[in-house]
Protein backbone atom coordinates (compact mmCIF):
# COMPACT_ATOMS: atom_id res chain seq x y z
CA UNK A 1 0.00 0.00 0.00
CA UNK A 2 1.23 3.25 -0.98
CA UNK A 3 1.92 6.46 1.09
CA UNK A 4 -0.73 8.43 -0.49
CA UNK A 5 -3.21 5.63 0.10
CA UNK A 6 -2.39 5.07 3.41
CA UNK A 7 -3.05 9.16 3.76
CA UNK A 8 -6.83 10.47 4.97
CA UNK A 9 -8.03 13.84 4.81
CA UNK A 10 -11.33 15.35 5.01
CA UNK A 11 -13.30 18.21 4.46
CA UNK A 12 -14.14 20.35 7.32
CA UNK A 13 -18.10 20.71 6.90
CA UNK A 14 -20.07 22.84 9.53
CA UNK A 15 -18.26 26.43 9.83
CA UNK A 16 -15.35 28.14 9.20
CA UNK A 17 -13.34 27.40 12.02
CA UNK A 18 -13.32 24.28 14.23
CA UNK A 19 -16.17 23.92 16.44
CA UNK A 20 -14.40 23.41 19.32
CA UNK A 21 -11.36 21.71 20.65
CA UNK A 22 -12.96 18.71 21.47
CA UNK A 23 -14.19 17.85 17.44
CA UNK A 24 -10.71 18.78 16.57
CA UNK A 25 -9.22 16.54 18.33
CA UNK A 26 -11.08 13.83 17.53
CA UNK A 27 -10.61 14.62 13.76
CA UNK A 28 -6.26 15.13 14.54
CA UNK A 29 -6.57 11.68 15.51
CA UNK A 30 -8.34 9.73 12.17
CA UNK A 31 -6.97 11.93 9.15
CA UNK A 32 -3.47 13.37 8.70
CA UNK A 33 -5.06 16.94 7.14
CA UNK A 34 -8.19 18.51 7.54
CA UNK A 35 -9.28 21.26 4.87
CA UNK A 36 -11.06 24.70 5.24
CA UNK A 37 -11.98 25.92 1.76
CA UNK A 38 -11.35 29.29 1.06
CA UNK A 39 -10.95 30.65 4.73
CA UNK A 40 -7.68 32.50 5.13
CA UNK A 41 -6.31 32.64 8.64
CA UNK A 42 -2.68 34.61 8.62
CA UNK A 43 0.20 32.69 10.56
CA UNK A 44 2.43 35.90 11.79
CA UNK A 45 3.09 39.26 11.30
CA UNK A 46 0.27 40.38 13.75
CA UNK A 47 0.82 40.87 17.80
CA UNK A 48 -1.00 37.72 19.36
CA UNK A 49 -2.02 40.14 22.18
CA UNK A 50 -3.69 43.10 20.57
CA UNK A 51 -5.99 40.58 18.06
CA UNK A 52 -7.12 38.78 21.47
CA UNK A 53 -7.97 42.17 22.76
CA UNK A 54 -9.69 42.84 19.75
CA UNK A 55 -11.63 39.54 20.17
CA UNK A 56 -12.52 40.57 23.86
CA UNK A 57 -13.52 43.89 22.87
CA UNK A 58 -15.88 42.59 20.18
CA UNK A 59 -17.16 39.80 22.74
CA UNK A 60 -18.19 42.34 25.63
CA UNK A 61 -20.54 43.63 23.15
CA UNK A 62 -22.51 40.79 24.30
CA UNK A 63 -23.86 39.60 20.98
CA UNK A 64 -24.36 36.21 20.66
CA UNK A 65 -25.34 35.93 17.10
CA UNK A 66 -24.03 33.33 14.68
CA UNK A 67 -21.73 35.47 12.77
CA UNK A 68 -20.04 37.69 15.71
CA UNK A 69 -19.15 34.33 17.40
CA UNK A 70 -17.67 32.86 14.69
CA UNK A 71 -15.60 36.30 14.11
CA UNK A 72 -14.65 35.96 17.69
CA UNK A 73 -13.83 32.61 17.63
CA UNK A 74 -11.46 32.96 13.75
CA UNK A 75 -9.48 35.60 16.06
CA UNK A 76 -8.95 33.18 18.97
CA UNK A 77 -7.30 30.84 16.13
CA UNK A 78 -5.13 33.35 15.04
CA UNK A 79 -2.40 32.83 18.10
CA UNK A 80 -2.40 29.06 17.70
CA UNK A 81 -2.00 29.27 13.86
CA UNK A 82 1.39 27.42 13.56
CA UNK A 83 0.66 24.66 15.22
CA UNK A 84 -2.75 24.59 13.57
CA UNK A 85 -1.26 24.49 10.24
CA UNK A 86 0.36 21.21 10.97
CA UNK A 87 -3.02 19.56 10.25
CA UNK A 88 -5.25 22.20 9.12
CA UNK A 89 -5.25 23.23 5.49
CA UNK A 90 -7.07 26.63 5.19
CA UNK A 91 -7.16 27.11 1.12
CA UNK A 92 -8.23 31.21 1.11
CA UNK A 93 -6.39 34.17 0.75
CA UNK A 94 -6.30 37.53 1.64
CA UNK A 95 -6.80 38.86 -1.74
CA UNK A 96 -10.80 38.27 -1.67
CA UNK A 97 -10.87 36.11 -4.92
CA UNK A 98 -12.99 33.29 -4.16
CA UNK A 99 -15.26 32.67 -7.01
CA UNK A 100 -18.21 31.22 -5.99
CA UNK A 101 -19.86 28.96 -8.78
CA UNK A 102 -23.76 28.95 -9.78
CA UNK A 103 -23.21 25.23 -8.64
CA UNK A 104 -22.41 26.47 -4.97
CA UNK A 105 -25.12 29.44 -4.93
CA UNK A 106 -27.80 27.12 -5.60
CA UNK A 107 -26.63 24.48 -2.91
CA UNK A 108 -26.51 27.66 -0.89
CA UNK A 109 -30.43 28.25 -2.17
CA UNK A 110 -31.18 24.33 -1.09
CA UNK A 111 -29.27 24.55 2.36
CA UNK A 112 -31.34 27.22 3.56
CA UNK A 113 -34.78 25.42 2.91
CA UNK A 114 -33.03 22.46 4.64
CA UNK A 115 -32.20 24.72 7.94
CA UNK A 116 -35.31 27.25 7.93
CA UNK A 117 -38.25 25.53 5.93
CA UNK A 118 -40.50 26.57 3.25
CA UNK A 119 -40.43 30.33 2.99
CA UNK A 120 -43.52 32.94 3.29
CA UNK A 121 -44.87 34.17 0.34
CA UNK A 122 -42.98 36.77 -1.85
CA UNK A 123 -39.94 36.24 0.77
CA UNK A 124 -36.30 36.58 -0.61
CA UNK A 125 -33.54 35.49 1.25
CA UNK A 126 -30.24 37.25 1.29
CA UNK A 127 -26.90 36.13 1.92
CA UNK A 128 -23.35 37.15 2.88
CA UNK A 129 -20.88 35.17 0.84
CA UNK A 130 -17.47 36.26 2.18
CA UNK A 131 -17.00 37.60 5.93
CA UNK A 132 -13.56 39.47 6.43
CA UNK A 133 -11.67 41.67 9.27
CA UNK A 134 -9.16 43.86 9.43
CA UNK A 135 -6.45 43.11 12.23
CA UNK A 136 -5.15 45.58 14.64
CA UNK A 137 -2.22 47.88 13.43
CA UNK A 138 -1.71 45.02 11.00
CA UNK A 139 -2.54 45.55 7.12
CA UNK A 140 -3.72 41.69 7.17
CA UNK A 141 -7.26 40.30 7.66
CA UNK A 142 -9.33 37.57 8.62
CA UNK A 143 -11.22 36.34 5.33
CA UNK A 144 -13.78 33.33 5.67
CA UNK A 145 -17.19 32.25 3.71
CA UNK A 146 -20.33 32.91 4.74
CA UNK A 147 -22.59 31.03 7.40
CA UNK A 148 -24.26 29.25 4.16
CA UNK A 149 -21.57 29.64 1.98
CA UNK A 150 -19.31 27.97 3.79
CA UNK A 151 -20.72 24.81 3.11
CA UNK A 152 -22.16 24.82 0.18
CA UNK A 153 -18.72 25.36 -0.68
CA UNK A 154 -17.45 22.87 1.40
CA UNK A 155 -19.42 20.29 -0.89
CA UNK A 156 -18.19 21.98 -4.26
CA UNK A 157 -14.91 21.46 -2.98
CA UNK A 158 -14.88 18.02 -1.49
CA UNK A 159 -16.47 17.09 -5.43
CA UNK A 160 -13.36 18.54 -7.12
CA UNK A 161 -10.71 16.95 -4.76
CA UNK A 162 -12.21 13.40 -4.04
CA UNK A 163 -12.41 14.06 -0.21
CA UNK A 164 -15.23 12.95 2.52
CA UNK A 165 -16.82 15.62 4.08
CA UNK A 166 -16.97 15.54 8.17
CA UNK A 167 -19.57 17.41 9.73
CA UNK A 168 -19.95 18.26 13.90
CA UNK A 169 -22.92 20.98 13.59
CA UNK A 170 -25.93 19.14 14.95
CA UNK A 171 -28.28 21.22 13.19
CA UNK A 172 -27.01 21.77 9.79
CA UNK A 173 -28.00 18.88 7.58
CA UNK A 174 -25.32 17.14 5.38
CA UNK A 175 -25.46 14.77 1.92
CA UNK A 176 -25.60 11.41 2.67
CA UNK A 177 -23.59 8.51 1.15
CA UNK A 178 -25.07 5.49 0.57
CA UNK A 179 -24.16 1.59 -0.78
CA UNK A 180 -23.72 2.73 -3.82
CA UNK A 181 -21.26 5.46 -3.74
CA UNK A 182 -19.57 2.91 -0.53
CA UNK A 183 -19.20 -0.30 -2.33
CA UNK A 184 -15.92 -1.13 -3.82
CA UNK A 185 -14.90 2.09 -2.65
CA UNK A 186 -11.30 1.87 -0.35
CA UNK A 187 -10.86 4.78 0.66
CA UNK A 188 -14.24 5.90 1.88
CA UNK A 189 -14.62 2.99 3.80
CA UNK A 190 -11.74 2.93 4.85
CA UNK A 191 -12.67 6.28 6.50
CA UNK A 192 -15.74 4.86 7.79
CA UNK A 193 -14.14 2.42 9.99
CA UNK A 194 -11.47 4.37 10.61
CA UNK A 195 -13.82 6.76 12.22
CA UNK A 196 -16.00 3.96 14.03
CA UNK A 197 -12.71 2.63 15.46
CA UNK A 198 -11.48 5.67 17.11
CA UNK A 199 -14.83 6.48 18.34
CA UNK A 200 -14.86 3.07 19.87
CA UNK A 201 -11.69 3.23 21.42
CA UNK A 202 -12.41 6.86 22.92
CA UNK A 203 -15.55 7.27 24.00
CA UNK A 204 -14.16 9.99 26.73
CA UNK A 205 -11.26 12.15 25.57
CA UNK A 206 -9.76 15.37 26.26
CA UNK A 207 -10.07 18.34 24.26
CA UNK A 208 -6.42 19.40 23.74
CA UNK A 209 -5.16 22.08 22.24
CA UNK A 210 -3.44 22.39 18.99
CA UNK A 211 0.22 22.15 20.39
CA UNK A 212 -0.70 19.29 22.71
CA UNK A 213 -2.27 17.61 19.39
CA UNK A 214 0.79 18.00 17.97
CA UNK A 215 2.60 15.75 20.59
CA UNK A 216 -0.33 13.13 20.82
CA UNK A 217 0.35 13.09 17.32
CA UNK A 218 3.95 12.42 17.12
CA UNK A 219 3.26 10.08 19.76
CA UNK A 220 1.20 8.28 17.85
CA UNK A 221 3.31 8.16 14.96
CA UNK A 222 5.58 5.03 15.03
CA UNK A 223 1.74 2.81 14.93
CA UNK A 224 0.20 4.84 12.18
CA UNK A 225 0.83 2.84 8.89
CA UNK A 226 0.02 -0.37 10.81
CA UNK A 227 -3.30 0.70 11.88
CA UNK A 228 -4.37 2.05 8.43
CA UNK A 229 -3.19 -1.32 6.91
CA UNK A 230 -5.29 -2.84 9.27
CA UNK A 231 -7.87 -0.27 8.46
CA UNK A 232 -8.02 -1.60 4.57
CA UNK A 233 -8.88 -5.48 6.04
CA UNK A 234 -11.77 -4.02 7.93
CA UNK A 235 -12.99 -1.98 4.97
CA UNK A 236 -13.04 -5.56 2.97
CA UNK A 237 -14.87 -6.82 5.49
CA UNK A 238 -17.19 -3.95 5.45
CA UNK A 239 -17.49 -4.03 1.35
CA UNK A 240 -18.77 -8.00 1.71
CA UNK A 241 -21.53 -6.74 4.52
CA UNK A 242 -23.24 -4.21 2.21
CA UNK A 243 -24.97 -3.41 -1.21
CA UNK A 244 -25.11 -0.92 -3.58
CA UNK A 245 -29.03 -0.54 -2.01
CA UNK A 246 -27.69 -0.20 1.27
CA UNK A 247 -28.65 3.21 2.97
CA UNK A 248 -26.64 5.21 5.16
CA UNK A 249 -27.89 3.72 8.48
CA UNK A 250 -27.85 0.30 6.77
CA UNK A 251 -23.78 1.11 6.33
CA UNK A 252 -22.94 2.79 9.80
CA UNK A 253 -24.48 -0.25 11.05
CA UNK A 254 -22.51 -2.85 9.09
CA UNK A 255 -19.75 -0.52 10.45
CA UNK A 256 -20.49 -0.76 14.38
CA UNK A 257 -20.94 -4.26 14.06
CA UNK A 258 -17.43 -4.68 12.55
CA UNK A 259 -15.70 -2.74 15.52
CA UNK A 260 -18.10 -4.07 18.08
CA UNK A 261 -16.98 -8.13 16.95
CA UNK A 262 -13.75 -7.57 15.29
CA UNK A 263 -11.84 -4.66 17.05
CA UNK A 264 -13.07 -4.58 20.29
CA UNK A 265 -11.92 -8.25 21.25
CA UNK A 266 -8.57 -7.35 20.11
CA UNK A 267 -8.08 -4.40 21.85
CA UNK A 268 -9.31 -6.64 25.24
CA UNK A 269 -6.29 -8.84 24.46
CA UNK A 270 -3.59 -6.22 23.79
CA UNK A 271 -5.01 -4.06 27.33
CA UNK A 272 -4.11 -7.62 28.92
CA UNK A 273 -0.70 -7.66 27.43
CA UNK A 274 0.10 -4.41 28.21
CA UNK A 275 0.34 -2.15 31.08
CA UNK A 276 0.94 1.98 31.69
CA UNK A 277 1.57 5.00 29.51
CA UNK A 278 4.16 7.77 28.08
CA UNK A 279 1.96 10.48 28.80
CA UNK A 280 -1.59 11.10 30.54
CA UNK A 281 -4.11 13.78 28.94
CA UNK A 282 -6.98 13.42 31.14
CA UNK A 283 -8.47 16.52 32.51
CA UNK A 284 -11.91 17.91 30.36
CA UNK A 285 -13.64 15.26 28.47
CA UNK A 286 -16.58 15.06 26.20
CA UNK A 287 -19.22 12.21 24.97
CA UNK A 288 -18.06 11.29 21.84
CA UNK A 289 -21.43 9.68 21.33
CA UNK A 290 -22.86 12.66 21.39
CA UNK A 291 -20.03 15.14 19.60
CA UNK A 292 -18.58 12.54 17.15
CA UNK A 293 -18.60 14.25 14.17
CA UNK A 294 -20.37 12.93 10.99
CA UNK A 295 -19.15 11.61 8.30
CA UNK A 296 -20.68 12.31 5.38
CA UNK A 297 -20.54 11.48 1.24
CA UNK A 298 -17.34 10.96 -0.78
CA UNK A 299 -18.65 12.31 -4.02
CA UNK A 300 -15.85 10.38 -5.68
CA UNK A 301 -18.03 10.06 -9.30
CA UNK A 302 -19.41 13.66 -8.92
CA UNK A 303 -17.97 15.09 -12.39
CA UNK A 304 -16.27 18.90 -11.21
CA UNK A 305 -19.15 20.75 -13.20
CA UNK A 306 -21.84 19.15 -11.26
CA UNK A 307 -24.49 21.66 -10.82
CA UNK A 308 -27.51 21.49 -8.08
CA UNK A 309 -29.50 19.11 -10.04
CA UNK A 310 -26.61 16.65 -10.66
CA UNK A 311 -25.93 17.13 -7.33
CA UNK A 312 -29.11 15.67 -6.21
CA UNK A 313 -29.46 13.03 -8.02
CA UNK A 314 -26.09 11.93 -7.26
CA UNK A 315 -26.84 11.84 -3.63
CA UNK A 316 -30.48 10.52 -4.61
CA UNK A 317 -32.09 14.02 -2.99
CA UNK A 318 -30.90 12.83 0.98
CA UNK A 319 -29.87 14.92 3.57
CA UNK A 320 -28.69 13.10 6.75
CA UNK A 321 -30.59 15.22 9.72
CA UNK A 322 -27.63 14.51 12.45
CA UNK A 323 -30.41 15.74 14.99
CA UNK A 324 -32.41 12.91 14.20
CA UNK A 325 -31.32 10.02 14.67
CA UNK A 326 -0.77 -12.17 25.98
CA UNK A 327 1.29 -11.21 23.57
CA UNK A 328 4.62 -9.14 24.74
CA UNK A 329 4.72 -5.90 24.13
CA UNK A 330 6.99 -5.81 20.94
CA UNK A 331 4.71 -8.44 19.39
CA UNK A 332 1.89 -6.63 20.66
CA UNK A 333 2.50 -3.24 18.55
CA UNK A 334 2.46 -5.01 15.37
CA UNK A 335 -1.16 -5.09 15.69
CA UNK A 336 -3.18 -2.77 13.60
CA UNK A 337 -5.23 -1.84 16.94
CA UNK A 338 -2.14 -0.91 18.79
CA UNK A 339 -2.15 2.57 17.93
CA UNK A 340 -6.16 2.52 19.12
CA UNK A 341 -4.71 1.21 22.25
CA UNK A 342 -1.67 3.95 22.66
CA UNK A 343 -4.52 6.28 22.01
CA UNK A 344 -6.46 5.15 24.73
CA UNK A 345 -3.48 5.40 26.80
CA UNK A 346 -2.36 8.81 25.74
CA UNK A 347 -5.93 10.15 26.12
CA UNK A 348 -7.56 8.17 29.51
CA UNK A 349 -9.25 10.21 31.91
CA UNK A 350 -6.86 9.66 34.83
CA UNK A 351 -5.86 7.22 37.58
Amino acid sequence: MSDATMKLEAVYYGSAIPANKASLTFLAVVFDRIHFPDVYLPVDGFDSKDVLKEANRIEAYGFTDYDTTLLVGALRCLPMMNDLKQFCHFTGSNTFDAKFGPETVQLVDALELEVFGPRPENFIPTYQTIHSKGLPDNNDCIVYPGALFYPANAIVYATQNGLPLVNDNMHLPVPAFGGNDAVHNTKLLATIMAMECVKFALPNVRALTPKEIIELRAELSKYLAQFRRSLLGLAATLNSQISKSDSYEDIMKAATFIVQTEVEPSLAELRDALEGTEQDWYKRTFDLAKEAPLLATMYATMPRAAVIAKVLIMLGGVFVDSRAGAASQKNASRSGMYYLLRAQDAMRKGP
